[in-house]
C-alpha cells in the first residue's frame, strides 16, 4: 500500500515547517557535518523509495543516516519521519525487528505527551509492528493511536489509525470487532 496524497502533503508541510523554523541552525550544523541542506529530506525520500521497492536494507541505512541527524539537530519531527520510513511505513512486518521498534520508542519519547499526528503515526506503526509477537502491547498502541487521532479531529489520520488498530486485532476470532473498525474506516 502505498501513501496516499495527503498523507504525502502531511509530511511534505511538516519537512517544509522543520526547515522553515530551523534554517540557520540547521544550514550550519549540516555543514558542520559535511552535509547539504536539503539531504534530510533526500535521506527520507531515499529510505521511502527503497522500501518501496524491497530494497529493505538500503531503506534502513537512509533511515538511520536521517535519524542521526535528527539526534544531532535536536528534531523530534525529523527523528520520527525517520523511524516511520525505516524499512517503510507501509511495509507490514511479519517478525520482530528491535532496531525500528527502538526507533520508534525513541521518537515517541521525544515528543514527550505532545498530542501531534506524527505521534499517532508512530503509535499506530508500533502497533502494526508489534502485532505478531505482543498482541497486548499492540493493542495498546493501536488504540493510544486512534484516541490520539480523534482528539486532533483529521479524518485521514484517524482512517490511518483505525487501519493499525485493525492490523493489531489480526485473526479471525475479532472479526466482528474488525468489521466495526473497517465500517467506521469506510465512513471517515
Amino acid at each position: 500500500m502505498g501513501m496516499d496524497f495527503e498523507q504525502a502533503n502531511d509530511v511534505v508541510r511538516a519537512l517544509r515547517r522543520l526547515a522553515m523554523s530551523q534554517r540557520g541552525r540547521k544550514v550550519e550544523m549540516l555543514r558542520e557535518y559535511g552535509l547539504q541542506p536539503g539531504q534530510d529530506v533526500v535521506l527520507l525520500e531515499l529510505a521511502e523509495i527503497h522500501a518501496r521497492v524491497g530494497a529493505r536494507d538500503a531503506s534502513r541505512t537512509a533511515a538511520m543516516r536521517a535519524a542521526e541527524l535528527a539526534r544531532t539537530l535536536g528534531s523530534a519531527e525529523l527523528l520520527a519521519l525517520a523511524a516511520l520510513r525505516y524499512g517503510g511505513e507501509h511495509v507490514p512486518s511479519f517478525e520482530l525487528d528491535e532496531t525500528r521498534i527502538r526507533l520508534l520508542e525513541e521518537s515517541l519519547a521525544a515528543f514527550g505527551s505532545q498530542e501531534d499526528e506524527l505521534v499517532a503515526r508512530l503509535l499506530r506503526r508500533l502497533a502494526v509492528d508489534l502485532a505478531f509477537v505482543d498482541a497486548a502491547r499492540a493493542a495498546e498502541r493501536a488504540d493510544q493511536s486512534v484516541a490520539m487521532a480523534r482528539r486532533i479531529g483529521k479524518p485521514g489520520v484517524l482512517a490511518w489509525a483505525l487501519s493499525g488498530r485493525h492490523y493489531s486485532l489480526g485473526a479471525a476470532e475479532r472479526l466482528d470487532e474488525r468489521l466495526i473498525i473497517s465500517r467506521e474506516m469506510l465512513a471517515v
